[in-house]
C-alpha cells in the first residue's frame, strides 16, 4: 500500500520521469445515502489530480478539487448513465475553479 510518504518520495526522486502522480482508493458494495434515498455502489476515493491522468470527462457539474480535500467535503462525482437513471444526480452549483 502506497501512502502520501510515498507519493512524494516518487514525485522528489522520479521527478524527470513522472509528469503527474494520483492516489485513488476504491469500495465495492458501498451502501449511501442521500437525502431519504439510500443504494449501494462501488465508491472511489480520488483526488483532483486523477481527472487528467485519467482522462475523466465532466458531462454536467464539476470534478472533485483542492478545496474539497482541504475542507475535507463530502462530495460525489456519479459515473456513467447510473446517476441518469436514479434521483442521485448531485449537481454544484459552486464554480468549477477553486
Amino acid at each position: 500500500q502506497i501512502n502520501q510518504r510515498d507519493m512524494e518520495i516518487l514525485k522528489t526522486e522520479f521527478s524527470d520521469r513522472i509528469d503527474k502522480i494520483t492516489a485513488s482508493v476504491w469500495h465495492n458494495d458501498a451502501h449511501i445515502s442521500y437525502g431519504g434515498e439510500f443504494t449501494s455502489a462501488t465508491l472511489y476515493g480520488v483526488l483532483p489530480q486523477t481527472q487528467p491522468i485519467d482522462g475523466i470527462q465532466i458531462v454536467e457539474g464539476r470534478f472533485i478539487n483542492e478545496t474539497d480535500v482541504k475542507e475535507k467535503r463530502k462530495v460525489a462525482v456519479p459515473s456513467g448513465g447510473w446517476y441518469r437513471s436514479t434521483k442521485w444526480a448531485i449537481r454544484s452549483s459552486e464554480p468549477t475553479k477553486d
